[in-house]
Formats: structure tokens, C-alpha cells, sequence
């Protein structure tokens, strides 16, 4: 999908999109790490492209747990506030514009980022 998040161009690919058993389209994202994320970006980011490129309304979504072989509970995706998401991409943006790269470390994010020999955080440690 291709879209545009406060005025960034974003392309990506939703992971999955289904149908409840009322014929309600919803979106997943597929997630082979043990963390459920605190917050649905990723779903919100699939809602909207969805809706932006298909015309196709999503009000939820859920992550499949891959190593639990389980979906979460359902996600109502309206929680989650557009311009919030907009803002996000637009400070974002101008950040990585700007040269500004902000480490997000975790023992989830860490173990697998390919620049951790260079990064001040994961030095540290």
C-alpha cells in the first residue's frame, strides 16, 4: 500500500486483513516476538492505508502471536487518535530530515538491530 501520514509518504504492507464472523473487516498484524506492543501504531498505520487506498473502513485489529499461536483480544482502533498518529509521523520525519536518530532500546528491539555496535544505548550496557 502507498499512502500519505501527515504528509509523509508511507508504503508498507498490511500483513492481513479479514473478515469477523458479521463480515466486519478487520486488520492483523503478525508477531513472532513474545511482546505484545503497548500501543496499536502498527494497526492504526494498517486501518488507515486501508481505508486511504481500498475505501475499506476497519474499527479493529488484533496481533497474532505467532509464538503463542494466538490471537490478542480485539483492538478498537479508534482509541488510537488520528492526528496523534499524523504527529508522530511528521516529527518522525523531520527527525531523520534532520540527521536525529533516536534509539528505542529494548531487549526485544536490541538483540536484532543491525547498527547496535554503533549506538551510545546498546554500548552502554
Amino acid at each position: 500500500m502507498e499512502t500519505e501520514i501527515g504528509g509523509v509518504r508511507v508504503l508498507g504492507y498490511i500483513d492481513l486483513v479479514l473478515e469477523d464472523f458479521e463480515g466486519t473487516p478487520f486488520v492483523r498484524d503478525l508477531k513472532t516476538g513474545t511482546k505484545t506492543p503497548h500501543l496499536p501504531v502498527q494497526l492504526k498505520v494498517y486501518q488507515r492505508g486501508l481505508r486511504d487506498v481500498l475505501g475499506v473502513e476497519a474499527d479493529w485489529g488484533d496481533y497474532y502471536m505467532a509464538k503463542d499461536g494466538q490471537p490478542t483480544d480485539p483492538i478498537d482502533l479508534g482509541s488510537f487518535s488520528e492526528p496523534l498518529l499524523e504527529r508522530w509521523f511528521t516529527d518522525m520525519d523531520q527527525a531523520e530530515r534532520a540527521g536525529i536518530y533516536m534509539p528505542n532500546p529494548s531487549s526485544d528491539n536490541c538483540w536484532s538491530c543491525p547498527v547496535k555496535h554503533h549506538c551510545p544505548v546498546y554500548r552502554s550496557n
